[in-house]
């Protein structure tokens, strides 16, 4: 356990089971919680989505990242070589072209496959299964193009 969820593990927590309003009595109680850890355990025994997902922080950083190299090789080298370039370099950047540039990686996929070239499948990175559970919770980036 965490060091919040410990904290509260050893207190008694008071609340008043007599207010009306559910959704009321679910905020009090959320409130009382101070780990995400705890507020996931909470929100999952009563049956509501996750309010942070285990993997969501670790997405975002990957897509953050991968999306400031292609910003800094596009500059650099184009955006046909730097689709290339991600699109042969593993699967996670393969993921990103997916995502984020789509018609330019059916035309880079379509190119590699031309030319006898292996492209790593996005299908099979961890955050392609993870997004196929929810694609809302897909990061929203400024994707420079030119």
């Amino acid at each position: 356990m965490d060091g919040a969820a410990q904290y509260l593990s050893g207190r008694i927590q008071s609340v008043d089971f007599s207010e009306p309003n559910l959704a009321d009595l679910f905020g009090d109680l959320e409130w009382r919680l101070g780990s995400k850890t705890a507020k996931n355990d909470f929100y999952e025994a009563c049956g509501k989505p996750l309010p942070f997902p285990p993997m969501q922080g670790a997405l975002n950083k990957e897509f953050r990242q991968l999306n400031n190299e292609w910003t800094r090789r596009m500059r650099q080298y184009g955006r046909w070589s730097t689709a290339k370039y991600f699109c042969r370099r593993d699967g996670s950047s393969a993921l990103y072209l997916y995502l984020y540039h789509p018609e330019l990686y059916t035309d880079v996929t379509g190119w590699a496959g031309d030319r006898g070239l292996v492209v790593p499948s996005p299908e099979d990175m961890i955050w392609a299964a993870y997004l196929v559970e929810d694609g809302s919770i897909v990061l929203t980036l400024e994707i420079e193009e030119s």
